[in-house]
């Protein structure tokens, strides 16, 4: 412990101003390294030194939780002061505190309900799409497709202290604003219209944005009733209660006036207009109050949660008499880092003090401060980079958890950290993992679905296949193809071999043992019972097992998830799980103390507080760092837009980004993205001063880490194919016939290919391939019936062929009867629009196996859906492909112009066709957003030809040499991440 007067001693000059004006409102913008901590504890400490103040008369609040927690521990253990007396709270744990101390105030508002998490407000705003389909916010094919643009909309208006009935009232004046906005006039004549005249693309996008609003506060209301009938409240509700208790509750009011006479916000930048507004409840009593703010306007980078720079300058025009306190001093970074920082930010022209700056103080002047730049010709030598810079920065003693590379985007963590462990360099596991798709938690609800239902053929194979059964590669591959010949399913197959099989045997008393002894338990008790009945406890445990530690972590976490869902059967844990996984809602783990020693990456956002020794700011391109397009948020009143330079937050940003750094600084960008497209760098790049930095030459830095390259497609674990594998597969190989769709499985990856076409492990159709399946099956018998009759079928038939095939689809009740409707609405629209160009004469479902076609000894085969005659002598064709979904363009090297392609080399390389093909054409079924259907044509030149045969050929080399490799997978596809480690450790 130390006194108090030995602390405020540590202070500099003008944080002791700052702490020695004890009245009236303080605004002290300190900049980053400046000691924000040190000085509102130090103004804490003077506060109950220079007056009779209980601690509990103190209200300190704060923006996390962790910044609270140092708080407490500064106080408590620096100064000596009782930190549990004085309240300090996030904004958040404030209005919390009131509610608990006033449950009577927050009767009607709160009730029982309880805070909610990701899952539950998906659930909450499930039950409200599906009350309430409207024009904007459904889709049939995802309830869900709308729902962070939703929520995060009405989060926005909560955090701006707007509720649905102000909401509603804004819609007219929006309404007039966006109608007298000078831009949607024409200002000279143009074709018909007049100076003066409204645009009618104006009038279009006014009414689409206002109908949009009226749909969302519609769809508002009903979401928070579907949210009160669950008994469940979100954090910004908090605010929202507070704010309007604090407004309308005077007693309330002048009780929480009275009991805070000293009020400090930490982080004043990153307020939002409800927070600001508690704010002003709370000293609306007299117009100097005992407010001691500290911000800095240069770090407000959370306008995206409302938070803006502007509640820094309404404090001064709050309070004109406040003091305004600059501090310059920085204690974290070297000088050559505050300089060039300093320079990016003196670029934003709305700072509330144009001349601030940030001057190098203490031990940090010694430090030298390194600015490198780089750039790369790849995103792999770009990474690449990362390795070799953080190996030597480890091999000069830097430790790991002092270093940090800081992205933009979410995406990016989890593309470098999937890439780092690899060069054995360490990754926190909390960072950016996410339980659900560790091994062993994804077997373990395995486990859980084949109890629920033994005759999934599906995750029954893909049960077997889990490590943990210890069982042979040729066993497997062996058991998949009897089960095929014999065609039975799973289960039947698994039943009639046991007998013989051990390792089936074992698996198939786990299922039916499990199913007779814990079919009555709860889910939670089921699912610990399975973790251990079935032996995966042991196989996690095993003395060899290097993360057995985090791989415990995990399967813990999921067993809370479970416990927390509160569900009285399995089934409804299930479809929890799906929830997560369909909507990738992440759980993660919790921190190991080895997460606390390993390399930080994370988002720049998220960097804000921390700072380390050396910093990577690699990816930094132009529209990811500046220039930003934005997601397309829904649209919201003027209310919530800035009106200065769209770059300023994004300086910010990036200014937040470099001020984290004590030591050295490295920037990069690549040219060109992992598909090869070119890239341009951020305009920040050209904004750091060129006497800070050092620039790497290209070549020598790409020849650096050329080396490293090969590693980055490297596997971890078992070899993928043993040599009694290879024995079974290489005759399956030789007898392979191509198709256009096998070929693209290929060509996304290898080994969905094998898992799928060599192995034939069974996948249960999608909801939309299911969908189309049975609309492909209606219009092949209702085109059928044309043939034969000569007679156009009714639309009735039509629709009625539908339902039979939508029947022999594995589809729930209420997905049938919606899958049902929209098929009806499609193909019934689809008939009337086109019944006028239907003819008899033509070919259906047209398969090529009897004209052997093959291309330099490659075997390929396909069916065509239609072939439209264009001649009277039947020797010229269409070829019509369906596709049951909403138009979209062709573009060479993607899945339509491939299919296309290869369907013209089809009917080049058959043997006796009578008949040649002049047109390949896909006909969408779905009408684009203006009601029209469409056809898309591709005349196939012989590049396109010749770019398709070399693939086929590739592809086909790679699977007669048995090589199916892992290949780069930048957009983290689900489909390609789960083949990719299917049956791995």
């Amino acid at each position: 412990m130390i006194k108090m007067t030995d602390f405020l001693s540590s202070l500099n000059k003008e944080q002791r101003r700052a702490v020695e004006k004890i009245y009236g409102p303080v605004l002290v913008l300190a900049g980053p390294g400046t000691g924000k901590t040190h000085l509102l504890a130090s103004r804490i400490a003077h506060i109950l030194q220079s007056t009779d103040a209980d601690p509990s008369n103190i209200l300190c609040l704060t923006f996390t939780e962790s910044a609270a927690t140092e708080m407490r521990n500064r106080l408590q253990t620096v100064i000596g002061v009782d930190a549990y007396r004085v309240k300090i709270f996030t904004f958040h744990g404030f209005c919390e505190w009131v509610m608990t101390e006033n449950p009577e105030v927050f009767r009607t508002q709160r009730g029982a309900r309880e805070v909610s998490d990701d899952l539950q407000k998906a659930l909450a705003f499930r039950d409200t799409i599906q009350e309430r389909r409207g024009k904007y916010f459904s889709d049939v094919w995802d309830e869900f497709q709308w729902r962070r643009k939703v929520l995060s909309a009405i989060s926005k208006l909560k955090r701006e202290n707007v509720s649905p009935e102000s909401f509603r009232q804004m819609i007219p004046e929006e309404k007039k604003r966006m109608e007298s906005d000078p831009e949607n006039i024409y200002k000279r004549k143009f074709k018909t219209f007049k100076p003066g005249d409204f645009k009618p693309s104006a009038r279009e996008k006014i009414d689409r944005n206002i109908g949009k609003m009226e749909e969302l506060v519609d769809f508002w209301e009903l979401f928070e009733k579907k949210m009160k009938e669950r008994k469940k409240f979100d954090f910004d509700d908090q605010l929202m209660w507070g704010v309007n208790e604090l407004q309308e509750n005077e007693s309330l009011r002048l009780d929480l006036q009275e009991r805070f006479q000293w009020i400090l916000v930490d982080e004043y930048q990153d307020t939002n207009s409800a927070q600001n507004e508690i704010l002003w409840q709370l000293t609306s009593f007299d117009d100097d109050p005992n407010l001691f703010t500290v911000g800095d306007d240069d770090q407000a980078i959370y306008r995206f949660q409302g938070a803006s720079a502007e509640n820094v300058q309404e404090f001064k025009a709050r309070f004109p008499k406040g003091l305004l306190v600059t501090l310059s001093e920085n204690y974290r970074s070297a000088p050559n880092i505050l300089e060039a920082s300093t320079s990016i930010i003196r670029k934003n022209l709305n700072r509330i003090d144009p001349d601030k700056s940030l001057t190098p103080a203490g031990e940090n002047k010694k430090f030298p401060g390194n600015i490198t730049r780089a750039v790369f010709g790849s995103r792999y030598t770009e990474i690449g980079f990362l390795v070799e810079r953080i190996r030597a920065s480890l091999s000069e003693g830097t430790v790991s958890s002092e270093i940090a590379i800081l992205v933009r985007k979410n995406a990016e963590v989890e593309e470098i950290a999937r890439q780092l462990p690899k060069f054995g360099i360490p990754v926190s596991a909390q960072i950016f993992q996410n339980i659900f798709d560790d091994e062993q938690v994804r077997t373990l609800i395995l486990l859980l679905r084949i109890f629920a239902n033994p005759d999934n053929d599906e995750k029954l194979f893909e049960l077997l296949h889990a490590p943990f059964w210890d069982i042979t590669p040729e066993k497997l591959l062996r058991w998949s193809h009897e089960r095929k010949e014999k065609k039975i399913s799973a289960f039947e197959f698994l039943f009639s071999t046991a007998e013989k099989e051990p390792e089936l045997a074992h698996i198939l008393h786990v299922i039916a043992a499990s199913r007779k002894d814990f079919s009555h338990c709860r889910p939670e008790v089921l699912t610990e019972k399975l973790l251990y009945e079935s032996g995966l406890a042991k196989y996690v445990s095993r003395s060899e097992n290097k993360n057995s530690a985090e791989n415990w972590a995990k399967l813990h976490k999921f067993l809370g998830v479970i416990r927390d869902q509160k569900c009285d059967t399995l089934r409804e844990v299930l479809d929890r799980i799906d929830l997560y996984l369909s909507l990738h809602i992440p759980v993660r783990p919790e921190v190991l103390p080895s997460d606390r020693h390993a390399v930080q990456i994370m988002t720049a956002h998220k960097a804000k507080g921390k700072e380390f020794d050396v910093v990577f700011i690699p990816g930094l391109l132009d529209r990811v760092w500046g220039n930003t397009k934005g997601e397309n948020a829904l649209p919201l009143p003027q209310l919530f837009t800035d009106a200065h330079d769209g770059n300023d937050e994004e300086r910010r940003l990036f200014f937040v980004a470099l001020t984290r750094a004590r030591k050295k600084i490295f920037l990069s960008y690549s040219t060109t993205d992992f598909s090869g497209r070119e890239k341009t760098p951020s305009q920040f790049w050209h904004e750091v001063p060129e006497k800070s930095v050092h620039d790497l030459p290209l070549d020598d830095t790409e020849e650096q880490v050329q080396k490293l390259l090969p590693v980055f497609l490297q596997e971890s674990g078992k070899t993928l194919l043993t040599d009694g594998e290879k024995e079974i597969l290489r005759e399956k190989a030789k007898k392979f016939v191509w198709s256009a769709t096998s070929l693209q499985t290929f060509l996304d990856c290898p080994r969905k290919f094998l898992y799928q076409n060599l192995y034939h492990l069974p996948r249960n159709p999608t909801l939309n391939m299911s969908w189309g399946i049975a609309v492909h099956e209606a219009l092949e018998k209702f085109g059928r019936h044309f043939t034969e009759t000569k007679v156009l079928p009714s639309k009735e038939l039509l629709l009625e062929e539908f339902e039979k095939a939508l029947r022999g689809q594995s589809f729930g009740k209420a997905e049938f009867e919606k899958m049902l409707a929209h098929g009806e609405e499609v193909l019934g629209n689809y008939f009337d629009k086109k019944k006028d160009t239907f003819t008899p004469d033509h070919l259906l479902e047209f398969n090529f196996n009897k004209f052997v076609p093959e291309i330099d000894g490659v075997r390929i085969t396909g069916k065509m859906d239609r072939i439209e005659f264009l001649d009277a002598g039947k020797t010229r064709a269409q070829v019509i492909d369906y596709k049951s979904g909403k138009p979209r363009s062709i573009q060479k090297g993607d899945k339509f112009w491939r299919q296309l392609v290869f369907y013209d080399l089809l009917v080049r390389h058959s043997k006796g066709i009578p008949w040649r093909a002049e047109e390949f054409v896909l006909e969408f079924l779905t009408p684009d957003s203006k009601g029209k259907l469409e056809q898309k044509r591709l005349d196939a030149t012989e590049e396109d030809r010749a770019q398709v045969v070399s693939e086929l050929l590739r592809a086909n080399t790679a699977l007669q040499n048995l090589e199916f490799p892992i290949v780069p997978n930048p957009e983290n596809k689900s489909d390609i991440d789960f083949w990719q480690h299917f049956g791995k450790q």
